[in-house]
């Protein structure tokens, strides 16, 4: 730099340009050299493959933008002052230096103004360049915002040798590679090893901010390529979505640094792509990296890294910053790995808070013994499938699928409820007759939607109104009849994989085929209760803080409600009371029951 420097700082023909050029770079030169870093331009030429000539010309760019007296400069200018007018040879080298796909052009480090010789194009080193040259060095805005610096945790311990081999395959000239697997598998922390092994960090491209104009996509993919050298990192693009396919093909084609793809299938491209595939994450995977990110912290957890691992499929980037994050601990650990789990549903379903549990429900006993078996399952799947061996005996998939069957109200989402707080999981409710189309393969990309954004696990799926999918399979007559029991079909493949429990509730189990029965797990029918159950149901039936008084219970009990229609009669009961003296009476549960009687259309009936 010191040369090029003075040769063009003499030629300035006033001295006050002279000097505040000279100060600029010298004040640059010594922040550099107090950080152990060398020069800006000696850094430009080995990232660029720059020849003399070309730092010559960058220099003599950045001194009409940093001295006020420079004025403009065009190509023959530059050509003069380096003494490359003559001869001819000696032109036609120099102005190659100028090319489009010349290194000063192709990384953007000069800009050109349009002319129709080349020689009398005015040009200017990049503002970016410029500041770089001065000692600041910082991504451009438009580039910035484009990208996302993540820690993506550490590379699962089974992926790393796919790294190793993944290095052997990567072509260094045209540096690129591809991991395929299901999100939360490790992929995007295995593509951060990969890069560290090339020495370079990586940044997520943000695909909506890729131009769509392909003209303004050239010149995104450019400065990019000279933002990743100057910067160091491998650029990663998740191609899952369309907007992510486009930048990968432009980027596969167009950019000369290190682009890592990942996405749950591969990339239809021409260029071949060195690919590894990440395999979803075991439970014994994560608990291998709770143990390891919590270190000696993790036996004092209570519930212990083995329920986490179990219940939350999360992946190594979640469970590194719940990690490093010391106010979590044992419930408060358990909660955060909640609320995680559960973001992706949000909009797809409702939740139900649980907030009941085995006391509050009022069923028969052999039904509560069913729902007892279906908690055991879910709590100790690891402990059976895992060290007990059953998982290589299961054929269709490791999930607990359950049907619970019974009339509208006698307590089908509460028992999914009472399940959900005994395992400490958030319940989630899909209303099938919502998700159902009449539009061939749009049920399954519904279905599709639920189980990808619950696969994170910590939930019970509850799928309310499963009528409006099932029905008794007949002779297939049509293609709708067929695309019907491949909805069914996919809907149960989908329930058998989920690692959580899934649970479907019908009013009408005589409808549903016996051969898709026969895929579930259990099958629990909750019938209408008898006047001893409902008995239970009515001395529940008002809060403490509710005053009753003369409330005969054998009576009550001879009216033939479910629980739903007994909570729906005393809730308005209270109301009535509350117009008078607040006390609930059975004048008063007469009146609303009346009521309810009307909306079944049913009589009352009376006492007896």
């Amino acid at each position: 730099m010191e040369l090029g420097l003075a040769w063009i700082a003499a030629r300035l023909t006033d001295a006050d340009d002279h000097d505040a050029l000279r100060s600029a770079f010298d004040a640059a030169r010594a922040r550099q050299a107090a950080a152990g870093e060398p020069a800006s331009i000696d850094r430009l030429a080995a990232l660029f493959s720059l020849a003399p000539y070309d730092c010559d010309v960058l220099l003599l760019g950045c001194a009409a933008q940093v001295v006020p007296g420079v004025g403009k400069i065009d190509i023959h200018m530059a050509l003069s002052m380096f003494g490359a007018i003559e001869p001819l040879e000696a032109r036609i080298l120099a102005l190659a230096r100028f090319g489009p796909d010349a290194p000063l052009r192709r990384f953007r480090l000069i800009r050109c103004s349009d002319s129709p010789l080349l020689v009398q194009s005015v040009f200017t080193t990049d503002e970016r360049i410029v500041r770089l040259l001065l000692g600041e060095d910082q991504t451009v805005a438009e580039i910035e915002q484009a990208l996302e610096v993540c820690d993506y945790g550490p590379v699962p311990e089974h992926n790393v040798h796919m790294i190793e081999r993944l290095c052997e395959a990567v072509d260094r000239d045209r540096p690129c590679a591809a991991l395929v697997g299901q999100r939360r598998s490790g992929r995007h922390a295995t593509a951060a090893g990969l890069a560290r092994r090339f020495g370079l960090g990586i940044r997520t491209l943000r695909a909506h901010f890729f131009p769509s104009d392909p003209e303004q996509r050239r010149e995104f993919v450019a400065v990019l390529e000279r933002e990743a050298a100057l910067g160091r990192f491998a650029v990663l693009v998740d191609c899952d979505e369309a907007e992510g396919r486009l930048a990968a093909e432009d980027l596969l084609h167009g950019f000369a640094g290190f682009t890592i793809i990942v996405g749950t299938r591969p990339l239809n491209t021409a260029t071949h792509v060195p690919t590894g595939n990440c395999r979803s994450l075991t439970t014994v995977d994560r608990m291998s990296l709770w143990h390891s990110l919590l270190g000696p912290s993790v036996h004092r957890l209570i519930p212990g890294i083995e329920e986490l691992a179990e219940h939350f499929a999360l992946g190594p980037q979640e469970i590194a910053r719940l990690a490093a994050d010391p106010t979590l601990d044992g419930q408060a650990l358990w909660e955060a790995c909640r609320e995680i789990a559960g973001r992706d549903l949000a909009g797809l379903s409702e939740r139900i808070a649980p907030r009941l549990s085995w006391e509050d429900i009022v069923l028969p006993d052999d039904v509560v013994a069913l729902l007892h078996a279906i908690e055991a399952q879910v709590r100790f799947k690891s402990r059976v499938l895992g060290r007990g061996g059953f998982a290589r005996s299961l054929v269709r998939g490791q999930g607990t699928t359950a049907l619970f069957a019974g009339p509208s109200g006698v307590g089908k989402t509460m028992a999914a409820e009472v399940l959900a707080s005994a395992l400490k999981l958030d319940l989630y409710r899909i209303d099938l007759s919502c998700v159902v189309s009449k539009y061939i393969g749009e049920t399954e990309r519904n279905l599709r939607q639920v189980f990808d954004a619950a696969e994170a696990g910590g939930c019970v799926l509850f799928f309310d109104e499963a009528d409006a999918l099932f029905g008794k399979r007949t002779e297939v007559k049509d293609s709708h009849d067929r695309y019907a029991n491949l909805e069914i079909s996919y809907l149960l493949q989908r329930m058998e994989a989920f690692s959580g429990l899934a649970i479907l509730a019908t009013n009408l189990k005589n409808n549903l085929d016996p051969a898709f029965l026969r895929r579930l797990r259990y099958v629990v029918d909750i019938p209408s209760p008898d006047a001893a159950l409902r008995e239970t149901m009515w001395r529940r039936a008002f809060p403490a803080g509710t005053p009753t008084e003369g409330l005969d219970y054998a009576a009550l009990s001879r009216l033939d409600f479910t629980g739903g229609n007994i909570a729906v009669v005393a809730i308005n009961a209270a109301y009535l009371a509350a117009a008078g003296d607040g006390v609930v009476s059975m004048k008063h549960i007469e009146q609303a029951a009346r009521a309810e009687f009307r909306k079944l259309d049913r009589d009352f009936g009376g006492w007896s």
